[in-house]
């Protein structure tokens, strides 16, 4: 209900400081016209349909290989983040959660990329710890999980930035790119999908979280 009200407030808004680009946005929109072109392979799309269309083209085949991909990476995702959950550490969980969301998503436009932030909290505190923990001459971190934590760190970056902007887009432009544009237009599916991949490797030594009456706390030894 106050998700529905919210939206009800900010189309209300708008409209009542630009009532006419308002109407047109939403009478387009609502028509199916969104001037874009193509919107699967539209540059700001940024999941990984997006990128697998504007590399391979919007054959049949590719649309099938998409789907599956994405199906694929949202259960491997979830179940990473889940391992992640039982360890204890739902800011990882919630954020491998989000990124396989984005990632799965048949169009993640790169505004909806704001549910990094879980991420970029995780990896700031992880980093802190690895880097107190080398100070103090601590048991060394898993070499999965400072490279889970630099792979999380370039994707905030990356998507924060946005360093593909400079790519032509819009009116099906994208499927004239060249090898190289094709490359930078899908670098976020690869980055997030090394990150979850390494996240995976590094779940696997991650002691279990158990319940106890004083609160969860770890149990010890290998799962």
């Amino acid at each position: 209900l106050a998700a529905a009200v919210v939206m009800v407030v900010t189309i209300a808004l708008g409209y009542a400081a630009a009532p006419r680009d308002s109407v047109v946005f939403w009478s387009r929109l609502l028509s199916g016209g969104t001037g874009l072109g193509n919107t699967a392979v539209y540059l700001y799309n940024q999941s990984l349909s997006g990128a697998l269309l504007r590399v391979f083209g919007t054959g049949r085949w590719v649309h099938t290989l998409a789907l599956l991909v994405s199906v694929v990476s949202a259960v491997v995702t979830v179940a990473v983040g889940a391992a992640w959950g039982r360890s204890g550490d739902r800011l990882a969980a919630l954020s491998l959660v989000a990124l396989g969301t984005l990632l799965a998503s048949p169009a993640s436009w790169t505004n909806h990329y704001v549910w990094l932030l879980p991420s970029a909290v995780w990896a700031a505190r992880r980093g802190q710890d690895i880097v107190a923990g080398l100070r103090h001459k601590a048991a060394r971190p898993a070499p999965a999980l400072v490279l889970a934590v630099i792979a999380a760190a370039v994707l905030v970056v990356w998507m924060s930035t946005c360093p593909f902007s400079y790519l032509p887009s819009g009116g099906d432009l994208e499927l004239q790119y060249s090898a190289a544009d094709k490359a930078v237009s899908g670098l976020t599916a690869v980055i997030g999908l090394v990150f979850v991949a390494l996240m995976a490797v590094a779940a696997r030594g991650r002691p279990r979280a158990v319940d106890t009456p004083l609160g969860p706390r770890l149990a010890h030894g290998r799962r």
